[in-house]
Order: structure tokens, then sequence, then C-alpha cells
């Protein structure tokens, strides 16, 4: 009787079946021992397998890897295997357990595996067997290293069809990586990788609120949106950002510490994997085997002092019922300590231009770049503008004045540097960040053939980010108090003479307030706390149908919830009150203000004037339910293909609460959100195919071709379709030509359908009150016409600030896409000689286009699209979805604008064009039989070549060219190399930036140019006795700073991409007990 086990990642089904030995099946030439390319062969797993039968042991072996294993039951009976404890690549683990038992292992094609007997002796010198039998060796080195990537499986996947590693470009990165490097956050080493190109990071959103502190992958700088995050081969509910469109899965929800691989497929994955997979897929696989008790710990700090990282794990995972079910839970607590932008110095003074020691155009006759000339004009002491007449008009002063200290004098604005308030010594740069993860999986056996299964996991995420203290002008709080300006009116008994005499001088004789801007150092700095939490259970079955064939059924439901809390928040309501002492005198608690100057407010009045804390809360849901099939498909004795099929339906919703007393008592220092809801659901029918040609002919070692579609109806945008076709052939076998095209659509998410993103008040010009000089017959029809949308004849503009709000659009449709990727590899063990070795070498261009891109649609393109529409038929002059109110709405009486929504609309075009190399050698000396140094050297690069990045916003807009800016440098590299010597592996990594600009638009200015940027880490770790790792490094070795640029997106500096702390080091420790 022969046992035959087949692979349905992750779980491995046994059949039985009659038949000969299989070492007597004739099998492809293919099949030699020397050339193993197969990735989930080569992932380093940790084995927990004891002294047992060798049938048992070759069970768990499946169980553990997901591999598929073929041999005949005659081969293992009577047999032992020794015990293997360890993290080792699967190919390792499988020597090892067959050591003493005469087989050997073969590949009969895909990533599907025989056990043999070993062949008999053969004309071959020693020196030959030598190389033979290390190249085996050599080859897994390769994977067992942690220092080394490669092109891997994405081993989460419930299928693995198709085999993506032969079809695309892809990366991997295990998880003793991301542990020896230091990585608290699995966003430390990912952003690291050329082709992430991210510029959603905790870095650099703390200026903008509710977004504080997220991490979002972005594959080739696509969007996030266009990037698909999954854990296990799933996908997981992503956060809403909170400002319009920013969605995606927030990177520190995912524990570092229990991350087993992570592996990036950046060809494009819509097919298989979902729509938002247009850049490819990011997956995360979590540890999900352990047999007692583990535990980590790691700290870290800067070379300054700051910047204090302290993490601990605990991992628990038992078998139980006669070893029929088994679980694993986990719990992960880490503390990271913040950083203010005042603590380093590349950001602590924003630089600007300047001449003779005045602020200044960047272009004017002798500017400089001089620190502190790019702070804000908004000074604690308060700046005068004009004055507001009795009738209500508004006066401007020829000159902008400042405020002396005391309150009672008056000076030009010059714009020297005592005039410029430094903002970035108070604003965070790098937020505090704390954090806990609970996960719990555990799995079932239902008879031999179905597994129950359940993962389950927590986390909780708390930032902080700080902006300086409240700027308030003669608008603020306007969007939420009837557009109604701010003055000071000329009864508070602190208006200075000075102030009276500037109006004199001007001309203004009716005064009767003054129009005022003080940033308001007494309420203190603005503080947004923000608690993100994500919930995600799933519960599934899987097995087999008939023999080869397998199933996979789950369901899975995650929840996201975002609370927010600002404070520094002025009353508006109080503060006008503050300021008008007939008004102050009618409210209890009130005393009239005096806001000239530094240091005239009291601390009873800054209480009277701070305003309750802000609340807002959002929250996400997402309901999964799929089924999948997968068997294999004959076309010859020789060669069987893999069909897999499936069924999937979604659903998600959203809900955004903002604050409602904020509607009602307006405040400055937060934007306003105004709320949504909405949901969608989906479904979807997937194939894919993999077909194998042509095997073991003179000019094809390997010839297979791969096809796959998904039909995907969604209820907001119908049906999309998404298809891809791809290739590889092996002439030889040790050269292949890969090619893989995808084309399809992404319908837009639950954030860019139903969002509510900030609102405030802009400067405006009405298409009615320029007809004369830019109006067209159409536009004036439009104007002049009786509807709520027209005005009088000769209409003239009164006021100039509208209020504007953003919205997502539920009207929008699916973006359409292609990602086209060709390439080829080299892999090889005849190197140097007689030592054992491998190198691999890969390269692979695309070419990637996207249409219909969903971008935002400003108010003055609104107002163009309706009022140049025939009849006003553009749907932007009817009523918005989202808020069942009009895009444009007048005033009734004057006819002025009083709200404008701004929306997404299918607008926009991009193109990407570049390709990536990756290389890879790995040599081991050990193997040699001579004293050595080393017993391994492993060296690993990953390259990417930037060649063409535009965008077109319209259809007949501008292409705008990209290339070359911060976020799309010219040129990227990762790499790394490692030396081991018995317990003891020490790694050297670098990562590179080729040069750039801040912008394009300034590439003439020699301060927007961006040096590039080498960084180097180094780290070391040591296996003691009983399993015991002790581990330590630095990043940053040479304490490269951030290069100092015009235009950064964070003062002088861009530190979503260049380092900002500076050396750091970290010790950690990972033990079983």
């Amino acid at each position: 009787m022969k046992y035959r086990l087949f692979r349905t990642a992750p779980f491995v089904a046994l059949a039985l079946s009659g038949g000969p030995a299989l070492n007597a099946v004739e099998l492809p030439a293919t099949a030699s021992a020397i050339g193993f390319a197969e990735a989930g062969f080569n992932n380093v797993v940790d084995f927990n397998l004891v002294e047992m039968p060798l049938a048992e042991a070759l069970l768990q072996f499946i169980d553990t890897t997901g591999l598929g294993l073929v041999f005949d039951s005659r081969l293992v009976v009577d047999k032992k295997a020794p015990k293997v404890v360890g993290p080792y690549s699967a190919r390792i683990a499988l020597d090892m357990l067959l050591a003493d038992s005469g087989l050997n292992v073969i590949n009969v094609g895909g990533d599907t595996f025989a056990i043999v007997l070993k062949p008999e002796a053969h004309s071959k010198n020693a020196d030959s067997d030598l190389v033979e039998d290390m190249s085996l060796l050599s080859t897994d080195m390769a994977f067992s290293s942690v220092a080394v990537m490669d092109e891997l499986l994405v081993v989460g996947t419930r299928t693995a069809n198709p085999p993506y590693y032969k079809f695309k470009p892809m990366a991997s990165i295990s998880g003793e990586k991301l542990r020896f490097a230091g990585a608290v956050n699995v966003s430390d080493y990912l952003f690291q990788l050329p082709s992430m190109l991210s510029d959603v990071t905790s870095a650099n959103t703390t200026i903008f609120g509710t977004p504080a502190g997220l991490n979002l992958a972005d594959l080739r700088g696509l969007g996030a949106e266009r990037t698909l995050v999954m854990i296990n081969g799933r996908r997981i509910i992503p956060t809403y950002g909170g400002s319009l469109n920013l969605y995606g899965v927030d990177l520190n929800s995912i524990p570092s510490a229990l991350v087993k691989q992570i592996d990036v497929v950046s060809g494009g994955a819509a097919t298989t994997f979902g729509g938002e997979a247009v850049a490819g897929v990011v997956n995360f696989t979590l540890q999900d085997e352990i047999e007692g008790w583990r535990g980590g710990v790691q700290g870290g700090i800067t070379e300054k002092g700051d910047r204090k990282e302290l993490m601990g794990t605990l991992m628990y995972g038992t078998k139980f019922a006669d070893e029929k079910g088994s679980f694993v839970a986990t719990l992960t607590l880490d503390d990271q300590d913040g950083l203010y932008a005042g603590e380093r110095a590349i950001t602590s003074n924003p630089s600007g231009f300047a001449v003779d020691g005045f602020r200044s155009s960047p272009y004017a006759e002798g500017a400089v770049l001089v620190p502190g000339f790019g702070g804000s004009t908004i000074t604690p002491q308060g700046l005068l503008y004009g004055a507001v007449t009795a009738q209500g008009e508004l006066s401007w002063l020829p000159e902008l004045q400042v405020f002396s200290e005391d309150g009672t004098g008056l000076v030009p604005h010059d714009g020297s540097i005592g005039q410029i308030y430094n903002y970035a010594s108070e604003i965070t740069l790098l937020t505090p960040l704390e954090r806990m993860f609970a996960t719990f999986s555990g799995k079932y056996e239902l008879g031999d053939s179905h597994k129950l299964f359940f993962e389950a996991s927590y986390n909780d995420t708390d930032v902080i980010s700080q902006l300086a203290p409240i700027p308030v002008t003669m608008v603020s709080g306007a969007g939420n108090d009837g557009g109604k300006l701010i003055y000071v009116p000329l009864s508070n008994p602190y208006v200075p003479q000075a102030a009276l005499d500037a109006f004199d001088a001007a001309g203004i004789r009716d005064a009767a307030g003054l129009f005022i801007a003080k940033r308001f150092i007494e309420i203190g700095p603005r503080r947004t706390y923000i608690s993100r939490r994500t919930l995600r259970t799933m519960i599934g079955l899987q097995g087999m149908l008939m023999p080869e064939w397998s199933y996979d059924l789950y369901y899975q439901y995650g929840w996201n919830g975002v609370e927010e809390e600002r404070d520094g928040l002025m009353d508006i309501i109080n503060y006008r009150t503050a300021l008008d002492p007939a008004s102050c005198a009618e409210v209890v608690g009130c005393s009239v203000i005096n806001p000239f100057g530094v240091g005239n407010i009291t601390s009873e009045q800054t209480k009277f004037l701070t305003a309750p804390n802000a609340i807002r809360k959002v929250r996400a849901n997402q309901h999964v339910v799929s089924a999948l099939v997968s068997g294999p498909v004959a076309l010859s004795e020789k060669l069987d293909g893999k069909v897999s099929l499936g069924l999937e339906y979604r659903k998600e919703s959203l809900s955004d609460l903002p604050d409602p007393l904020l509607e009602t008592r307006p405040v400055s220092g937060s934007l306003l959100y105004p709320g949504s809801t909405g949901d969608f659901d989906v479904a979807e029918a997937f194939a894919d195919l993999t077909l194998p040609l042509i095997a073991d002919e003179s000019w094809a070692e390997e010839l297979t071709a791969t096809l796959g579609m998904r039909v995907s109806d969604f209820s907001t945008t119908g049906t999309n379709v998404n298809w891809h076709a791809g290739g590889v052939w092996s002439p030889v076998n040790s050269l292949s030509l890969r090619v893989s095209y995808q084309h399809g659509h992404r319908a837009p998410n639950i954030a860019e359908l139903y969002s509510a993103g900030p609102g405030g008040y802009q400067n405006y010009q009405d298409p009615c009150s320029r007809l004369g000089r830019d109006g067209t017959e159409i536009m004036a029809a439009n104007c002049y016409s009786p509807s709520v949308l027209g005005v009088q004849e000769g209409f003239a503009q009164g006021e100039f600030l509208v209020r504007v709000q953003s919205y997502g659009n539920p009207y929008l449709e699916a973006e359409k896409s292609s990602n086209f990727t060709w390439g080829a590899s080299y892999e090889t063990t005849d190197i140097v000689g007689d030592v054992p070795g491998r190198l691999k070498v890969s390269v692979d261009a695309y070419r990637i286009k996207v249409s219909d891109f969903i971008v935002e649609m400003g108010a003055y393109d609104l107002l163009d699209a309706c009022y140049g529409s025939e009849n006003l038929e553009s749907v932007f002059c009817g009523i918005n979805p989202v808020n069942g109110e009009p895009y444009i709405q007048r005033n009734p009486v004057s006819g002025d604008l009083e709200m404008i929504s701004s929306t997404l609309i299918n607008a926009g075009n991009a193109w990407f064009k570049g390709y990536d190399v990756a290389l890879q050698y790995v040599v081991d000396l050990s193997a040699t039989g001579n004293k050595t140094l080393l017993d391994q050297i492993s060296f690993s690069t990953l390259y990417t070549r930037n060649l063409e990045v535009k965008w077109q916003q319209s259809p007949d807009g501008k292409v705008e060219s990209r290339l070359g800016q911060a976020k799309y440098p010219k040129h990227r590299l990762q790499g790394g190399i490692s030396f081991t010597k018995g317990s003891v592996t020490v790694d050297w990594d670098v990562r590179f930036r080729s040069k750039s600009v801040s912008k394009n638009a300034l590439a003439d200015l020699p301060e927007a140019a961006i040096d590039a940027v080498w960084y180097h880490d180094v780290g070391a770790r040591v296996v003691l006795d009983g399993g015991t790792t002790l581990y330590g490094g630095v990043r940053n070795l040479f304490d490269r700073s951030a290069p100092h640029t015009y235009g950064g997106s964070i003062d002088d500096t861009f530190p979503e991409f260049f380092d900002t702390l500076g050396r750091r080091f970290y010790v950690g420790m990972v033990f079983d007990f």
C-alpha cells in the first residue's frame, strides 16, 4: 500500500491508494537532487520533533511546513526518526530526518516532493560526490541564514496556485531577520525594501491629527489603497485614517515578535487575492507551531539617550486530545518613547530664505537658506491686519503690523527673525507608542481528512501627537460658527493707541474693531490622544473532498475602532465674548481679556477660553465568507496541472461619529469633521489554473503557463473583472525566463465612497462674478437662471471666504489598471572550485498603468464643472449623496456662496516603469572539511531602478513627472552580508537612496537638492545551550543624519524616508522555558 500526501497549504491530507513502489515510477530528469528552487522548501521553521517512527515524523513535518510529500509506505516502515528541534529550513530538517534511513528526497514537479531510495554508487569521483552533496546543503543555507532574502511563495495562502515565485518578482523577510535586526515595528524593516515607497509613516503623520502614528504599506508608491495586506494569506480589516481617502492596514497592528515570515509579491495579484492588489501583496505569516513556553524581551535606546524602546513577548502552545488538536496563545507588550522635532537639529528650527536677515522669496537676489526663517508668521505677541468698519466692511492696513511684547506698540512686519515663531520645537516628530497584542490560534483534526481551525487576535495601539499652541485668526472657528469673523471691538479697554494711530495713518476713519492674529501659548500645545483597536476572528474547515482534491472554507470577522481626543482647543464663543466688555458682563466667569502682546492673559481667563476636549469615534466592520477547492488537472502521464476555484462574499461598513458639541460650540484648533456612514458588499468568483506544458526536453527543462480570472459583483460599482496570464520557460536547469500580465479593476474602498474629510474656510472667486472676464454663454445662462444656484444680474461678490467640506463619493467607478512584468533568473552551484556555494541572480522589469485614478476634486474645479455644464445638468449641481445636501449652497439673500462640498472623482492617470535586481550568494566553508575562519558566508542585495513615474490629475491635464523626487528616487538598494562561525552570527546590512529633489517644481534651486544616502546597520547573535539566543546591534552605525533640504515634508527633511534618530542600540533575548 502507498501513502500519497497532497499539499493544500497549510492543511495536508492523506489519501490511500494501491500501486507499485514510488521509486520504480518514471520521474522527470529535472527531479535531480541539485536543482531545488521551491520556495516553501527553503522557509525557516521552528521544529520540535522528538524521536518517533519515521512515518509519524514525516506527517508532523508536513503539518509544520505545509509542504507536500509523496512516498511509499514500505520505504519508511520500522524506521526511526531522530530528534529535530530548532530553527531550520524545511530542506535541512528533512535531511536530518532521513539521515540514517537510506532515503533521499527529490522534486517531482511544482511544489511536490518524493522520498525515494538513495541511488546506488555511480561512476563519479569523490570530489564530484562532495560537490553534489554540499550543493544540497548550500541551497538551503541561503535560506537558513536570516540575512538572506529570496523569491518565495506567499506562504500563508490557502492555495499554492498559481506558484507566484515562478512568475513574478517576490521578496521575503524572515521573522528571525526582523527580530535580530532590532525591528520593534514590522514597518521598520519592511519600508527598507526598494520596492516599498510608503510615505504614510509614524514619522510624518503627526501634523495631520487622526492619522498620527499610522504606518501603511505602499508598493511602488501607487498608494496604500493599491497594496493588499494580509495575515496568514487572508485579508484583514484596514484602519480609516480619518482624512478623506486615507485608508489601509495599520502595520502597527501586526506584532513583529510573532512574525514567522513576510512575503511580498510586487507583480500584482488581483485574481487570487482581490482587486486591491494592483501593485501587489504583503503577507504576514504568524507563529502557529509552538510546544511549551517561549519568551522574548528586547530594549533599545538612541545614542542621545532618547526614543527608548521596550518589548516583551510570551507564547504558549500545546497539543491535546491525543495530539488531534493544538493551540497557541501569545501576548506581546511594547512601549516606545516619542520624540519632539526640537530634539533633532535637522527638524528643530525650520529653514527659510532670507536676504540680509529678512525673509525673502527663494528666487530673490542674494537669498540664502537660513534656519529659523521657515517658521510661522503668527506669533504670541500678535499681528494687526486691519479694521472692520461700522458698516461691517473690511479695511486692510497697507502693511502688516506686529505688536510689541507688552502689547502697547506696533512695528511693521519686516520678516526679521524676531517676528517669526519656531513652531517645530513643540511638535511631535515620532509619536510615543504603547501597544498590546493578544493572539490565539488552534486546530483540531476531524478524522483523517478534515481539520477545524480557528484564529483570533486583538490589538490595542495608543499614540499621542502634539502640535504648537493654537494660532487664532479672524476666521478661526468660522467653519462651525456660521462664517462669523472674529474681531476685537474698539470698546475693549486694552486696544492700544498705536493701533488707532495706524488706522488714522491709513485713512480708516470709521473703524469699529480690529482684525488680529495671535498664537495663544497660554492655552498650551495641542495634543491628540488616539486609541486604535483591531479585532480579528476566523473559523474554518479544511480537508479532502476526494483523492487529490482539497477544500478550504472559512468565515472571518474584523472590527476596527479609532477613538480620538484633542485638547488645547479654544472656545470661540467665549473668546469673542471675552473680547467685548458688554457681552462679557452678561456671562458668569468672564473677564475682559487683553489679547495684545505676551503674558497679559491670566490663568483664570485661560480656563474660560479653553474648550472642552473634542471627541471623535470611527468604527469599521468587515465580514468575509470564503470557499475554495483545489486539485489536479491531468495533462499527460508525466505532467499534471492544478486548478483552484473559489467563491467569496465580503461586507464592509464605516461609521464616523464626530463630537456633536462641535456643531453647536465652535472651537479653534480642531478641524471640522461632519461625520458619515456607509456600507457595501461584494460577491466574487475566481479561478486560477497552472499548466505545465513541457518538461525534460532538450530545449525546455520546463515550460509552464498560468491563467486566472476573478469576477466581482459590487453593490456600488457593479461587475468588475480581473484576469492574468503568465508563463515560465527554463531552457536549461539553471536559467528561467518569466512573464506575467495582469489587467483589471479596483473598486473604490469604503473610505473613498463614504468618508467625510476635514472642512474649513478658503478664499475663492465666484464664477458668477467673473462672467465679463472669462465666463462663457453657458456659464452666464446658469448664473442668471432662476434656480437656487442662480444670482441676480449685476451680482458682485461680497464674501471672499467660503466653507469647503471634503467628502467621499458613492458614485465612484472602479479604477482600471494593468501590470506587466517580465524577467529572468539564473541559479548555479558551480562557483568557486570545490567550495560548496550557491549563486542566484534575477532581473525583472515592470510597467504599470492606472486609469480613472481616484483623485480629489477641489472647490474651484467643482464650481467650474457645475456652472460650465448645459442647464446645470452636472451631477455636482445637485445633491451630495453622502450628506443629502447640495454640493453648492448660496445665501438666498445676498447670493454669496456659503458652502461647497469637494469630492473624489475618477479623473487621473498614473504610469510607472522600472526594474528590480536581486542577487544572492551563499558559501558553506565548513563543508570543505578544512579548518576555516568562518563556517558560512551569505550575501544578498535587492535593487530597484525607477525609470518612469508620471501622474495626470485629469484627462486633459498636464502630465507631471515625479521621478527623482524624494519619494521616487531613481535608485534604491538594500543588502546584507552574514558571517557564521559555530553558534555565532554577525550581520552587516546596508541601504541606499540616490540623490533626488524635494519637489521637481523646485529642481532649479540648489537648496532643494537631496544628497544620496547610505545607512549601515550591524547585529550579532549567539545561540546558547538550551536554545536561548542573545542578540544585539547598532542601527545607523555611522550616525548618518537625514539630508537637509528646502521643501521637506517635516521642516527641513523627509523623516518618512530618512533616519532622523541617529545612531541607536538594541539588545534582546529569546528563550524557551
